[in-house]
């Protein structure tokens, strides 16, 4: 439908996050590279109606909306690196700002209609680790102190970092998914299921090498009967309980997941015609490709996502992320709105067709 381009400084400008908001689509991220960066865009054509830009150091990761109200979750810098979650109304005020008790950081946010669940990292206490997992269940108001905390290591644990949490809603259960480090250099594919108080069910750890290990799990997404994560070189399917069902191991980037319509829409990027290009991969639940469909393929530039998710409302798709297009030193926010539409595309499972109509448009 469209794709918007937003400059806010002539710095290094990127978005991570997108979500619905009222009215407006929201995009989190930074200007120049530090600064908390939030812009309300028009649905209709990607216009911007309102920008938010912080003067601390830090930056934005994830975003929510409940009852009126925007939560954003990021890192702020004070002295140290902390978690933060700022509460905005609709005109972009501030209404809360918390800040972790311990010097961490938060990378994605969750909510089941009950608390909010914030996955990030925190500082380890063993020798040799420098970042764990960390997840928090918080309530609406963030001015109070976190319900349950939840840290994830292992003995071999250096370092880790979980890109995506979110709640199955069909069990209720919560998902991180991320990567980690051993003490032998060798890097994990990683999941961890909780129940709603943070007690682990499951954690499912695919070293470098085995049959599972897709680089970093980067984003999560749920059908209400199957769990698909996406990697960095691929994607993989799982039953609510956490069985692997299904991988498919292609060793092309998947950043960003989203479910709808009987398809996966996943975000990753390509290097194509000399430049890293955004890709748009849609998979049937099977995992089968397809059609890919490359973004911005007229920016002759360095164009990316980074962690943060995609959001579907009604036949829309919203994305963020980023590209260089103004020169090396002036990276700009680029927003796709993509619509999905009537063209009938047929895959052939064993001896039963199976027949959708979907179109992806971006203009």
């Amino acid at each position: 439908r469209w794709v918007a381009y937003i400059n806010p400084t002539d710095g290094k400008d990127f978005a991570s996050g997108v979500c619905v908001f009222g009215d407006y689509i929201v995009v989190v991220g930074a200007a120049e590279l530090h600064k908390p960066y939030v812009a309300l865009l028009r649905k209709s054509d990607g216009g911007v109606v309102r920008e938010w830009t912080g003067s601390e150091w830090e930056v934005f990761y994830d975003c929510i909306s409940i009852g009126g109200k925007l939560y954003v979750i990021g890192d702020t810098h004070v002295g140290s690196l902390y978690g933060v979650i700022y509460v905005f109304d609709e005109n972009l005020n501030v209404l809360a700002k918390v800040r972790s008790e311990r010097p961490s950081g938060y990378s994605s946010l969750a909510y089941d209609s009950k608390a909010l669940y914030v996955g990030g990292w925190t500082y380890g206490y063993a020798y040799g680790e420098e970042w764990i997992w960390i997840v928090e269940k918080r309530a609406l108001d963030v001015s109070i102190s976190s319900i349950k905390s939840k840290k994830i290591r292992f003995d071999s644990w250096t370092r880790g970092w979980i890109n995506d949490i979110g709640v199955d809603p069909s069990t209720g259960r919560v998902w991180a998914v991320g990567w980690y480090q051993d003490l032998g250099y060798g890097y994990h594919s990683l999941i961890v299921i909780l129940d709603s108080d943070l007690r682990e069910l499951k954690v499912i750890d695919y070293p470098q090498g085995s049959e599972g290990y897709l680089g970093a799990f980067n984003g999560i997404a749920f059908d209400g009967r199957y769990v698909y994560i996406s990697g960095s070189d691929g994607v993989v399917k799982f039953t609510v309980d956490g069985e692997l069902v299904a991988i498919n191991r292609d060793g092309k980037a998947r950043d960003k997941i989203v479910y709808g319509y009987n398809y996966l829409y996943i975000f990753g990027g390509d290097r194509i015609e000399g430049y890293d290009r955004p890709v748009l991969y849609i998979h049937d639940t099977d995992l089968n490709l397809v059609k890919s469909y490359v973004l911005g393929e007229n920016i002759n530039a360095l164009s990316d996502f980074y962690i943060g998710r995609p959001v579907l409302e009604g036949n829309n798709i919203y994305v963020a992320g980023y590209d260089y297009a103004l020169g090396e030193r002036n990276s700009r926010v680029v927003v796709y709105s993509l619509s999905i539409e009537g063209v009938t595309v047929t895959t052939e499972t064993g001896t039963e067709a199976t027949t959708a109509t979907i179109t992806v448009s971006d203009r």
